[in-house]
């Protein structure tokens, strides 16, 4: 039986450069970028679901072409670096027999679907919102005229769970809400024009079959008004001209029968962290959410998992954009021998955990715009918190550049890297100041010293 691949079968060695399809695309399975530590290839999981046999295919690629590790990205996606080249064919069509790659490569770049990683887990959740995410995926596979859209179009799903993604950086936010007969609808939020933190209400109740249509719409919204120079800016750019009136009426024109609601300003709750053990809709069962450091996982590791989300679990996997990973369906019995056997892996699955809050770029080692080696300091930080007294488990983010790639959101500590002669940081604390960053406290702390100056800095607000 011959296998898919194909967009001219992805050329003969085996994938497309991200440059030849969109030189502002996000990396992408058939179109891998050049890092400066080598191929980098990202394979999208929508909604981070992921089956035990489909992690045992992830831990057997990054095996084979990536050293033997892969990381979680802040997308929930899956992402292997430092490749010699680009993943083979071969390759390739077993991605697209597991479901982990689209059988259309032309929209492969748009399963950037979103949802909590507690989707149907949650007891106090509106809605699973799962089935959506598998609708929008199977969707997006059947209209490959959708593949001129940007590449960092994205799409979020909130049911109302406490793991919360409505923060997260989506084009388009469907939120969860009880409408005032009880019934659940969603809200539509949008970005719209040049500001990224700029998200309006487009005043609409939707029902879930409505979800899909109103993708499709904004999606022809986009098509229609894409540039002729062949350029493809992201959705908010494009509608930066467009005032909400006329969006909504582009949009009803496409999706008849929408409801109106009063707009809300955009205010998400922040999410509450996954880590640990936690109850799910069902008595005597609960999942079970693990940190590994920096997003990263061993095929050792990721194997372990698969077999303990089938042995111990309901055999399958959840990442959140939190670079987290959940073990659903373990009953209240298994939960010991469960975290025992993720120690054993080196896998902290305790809500406390320091590598929970601890986050940080490729930086200076893999990504030509690093002013720092993000991961080295990072590294050195966890050792040195190890075993001090801290209030909480802090959220700490290391950042090679001003793009805050790895987290967008502002953490109890920030670590700018500076550029310079030396490697040095600006210290950021959660407060008022910089939306993405916070408060400035301190200014080009060189890396040597920056363990200290942030060990200095917990301590403070331990005392």
């Amino acid at each position: 039986m011959t296998e898919d691949v194909t967009l001219a079968d992805v050329e003969s060695d085996g994938a497309v450069d991200a440059f030849e399809l969109d030189p502002l695309a996000c990396p992408g399975v058939f179109y891998p970028t050049q890092a400066l530590d080598g191929v980098l290839s990202r394979i999208r999981t929508p909604g981070g679901l992921l089956t035990a046999t489909q992690a045992r295919v992830l831990a057997d690629v990054a095996e084979a072409y990536a050293g033997g590790t892969l990381t979680v990205t802040n997308r929930a996606n899956v992402q292997l670096r430092a490749l010699d080249e680009r993943l083979p064919v071969e390759v390739l069509r077993r991605l697209q027999r597991a479901g982990l790659a689209s059988h259309q490569p032309a929209v492969d770049h748009l399963r950037n679907i979103m949802t909590s990683p507690t989707a149907g887990l949650d007891p106090d959740a509106l809605l699973d919102t799962r089935p959506l995410v598998r609708v929008l995926d199977a969707y997006l596979e059947a209209h490959p005229e959708l593949g001129v859209l940007s590449a960092k179009f994205s799409i979020g799903i909130d049911g109302g769970e406490h793991a919360s993604i409505a923060a997260q950086p989506n084009d388009v936010l469907f939120s969860a809400f009880r409408d005032t007969a009880h019934d659940v609808r969603f809200r539509v939020y949008v970005r719209i024009g040049n500001d990224p933190t700029s998200v309006v209400d487009l005043g609409l109740a939707l029902t879930s079959d409505q979800v899909v249509p109103l993708t499709a719409a904004l999606a022809d919204v986009y098509l229609t008004r894409t540039p002729a120079d062949g350029t493809r800016p992201r959705l908010r750019q494009v509608l930066a001209d467009r005032s909400v009136d006329a969006l909504r009426a582009d949009i009803a024109g496409r999706v008849p029968g929408l409801a109106q609601a009063s707009p809300r300003e955009f205010n998400p709750r922040p999410p509450h962290s996954p880590v640990g053990v936690h109850a799910q809709v069902d008595d005597g069962v609960v999942y079970v959410g693990l940190a590994p450091f920096l997003g990263a996982l061993t095929s050792t590791q990721l194997r372990g998992l698969a077999d303990f989300a089938e042995r111990l679990g309901g055999g399958s996997l959840r990442l959140s954009p939190w670079r987290n990973v959940l073990v659903p369906d373990v009953s209240v019995a298994d939960v010991e021998a469960l975290q025992a056997g993720l120690d054993a892996l080196g896998l902290a699955s305790h809500a406390e955990a320091l590598a929970a809050g601890i986050v940080a770029c490729a930086g200076r080692a893999g990504c030509g715009a690093g002013l720092v080696d993000t991961v080295r300091d990072a590294q050195a930080l966890s050792a040195r918190l190890e075993g001090m007294p801290l209030a909480g488990a802090p959220t700490i983010h290391f950042t090679g550049c001003a793009k805050c790639c790895a987290q967008r959101r502002p953490a109890d500590v920030t670590l700018l890297g500076r550029a310079g002669d030396i490697e040095t940081y600006d210290i950021f604390v959660a407060g008022e100041g910089d939306a993405r960053l916070g408060r400035l406290v301190r200014t080009a702390v060189p890396a040597a010293a920056v363990v200290d100056a942030v060990a200095e800095l917990l301590a403070e607000v331990g005392r």
